[in-house]
């Protein structure tokens, strides 16, 4: 895998541990390709790009040696299933973000940032106002950072939930029952009503998580959970 650039680097320092690999997650699903046909992984390619439509920039091709413009697309679905197949394991997805979800996020955030409008024009003291500037600034970047940053990830033995800061580790071999519906409380960590309930033996019975690349997520916990079958998009003992 190629090195970080210095761009890539320099958001590593100055994002938190859970944006930067959010970011990078996010990145790993476009693609820069050239006219010639030649295609690379934009974060591979050392390009940052999170979300958004397609777009076009300026570079070099490595195999044609051109410096022309690029798009910088969406992979599709076939190309992450060949991803999939050439045995890239451990990836991050990101919980998929229902539309309306969005709205309640950024809006509540907008609410909580407007307030100092309303509350500083009250505050004789300076120093007071300053406080409240910073605690609304704080308060109100609670939910876009639990927007930003829930994401999943499985490895050899543990399914990792990422949230903010909550982080559990699930060790697979435990995990009862995947299922599309709700059956019993359980911690959510969704943005999505699409979500899947994983059952597992905590104080809150389960977890509820949306990734946006279902189908992959499926397709690799089910090789990692031996104990359980596979049956539609539920696993079951």
């Amino acid at each position: 895998m190629p090195a970080e650039t210095a761009g890539q680097r320099f958001l590593e320092r100055i994002l938190s541990a859970g944006l930067f690999e959010a970011l990078e997650a996010g990145t790993r699903t476009f693609m820069l390709e050239c006219s010639c046909g030649n295609k690379r992984d934009l974060w591979e390619a050392g390009g940052v790009k999170a979300a958004g439509s397609e777009q076009r920039t300026l570079a070099r091709c490595g195999v044609c040696s051109q410096r022309t413009w690029h798009r910088k697309r969406k992979k599709t679905e076939t190309e992450r299933r060949q991803e999939f197949e050439s045995g890239v394991r451990g990836r991050v997805y990101l919980s998929s973000r229902a539309w309306w979800a969005s709205i309640l996020v950024w809006a509540s955030a907008a609410l909580v940032w407007a307030l100092p409008v309303f509350l500083i024009a009250d505050v004789p003291e300076p120093d007071w106002a300053l406080g409240i500037l910073v605690a609304t600034f704080f308060a109100g970047w609670i939910g876009p950072w639990f927007w930003l940053t829930t994401r999943y990830r499985i490895t050899e033995t543990t399914l990792h939930v990422d949230s903010g800061f909550f982080h559990y580790e699930l060790d697979l071999g435990r995990i009862t029952e995947v299922s599309e519906q709700r059956k019993s409380l359980g911690m959510s960590f969704a943005f999505d009503t699409k979500f899947l309930w994983v059952g597992y033996p905590m104080t809150f019975g389960a977890v509820l998580i949306s990734p946006q690349e279902r189908e992959l997520f499926l397709r690799e916990l089910a090789e990692r959970c031996q104990h359980l079958h596979r049956v539609g998009d539920e696993l079951i003992a």
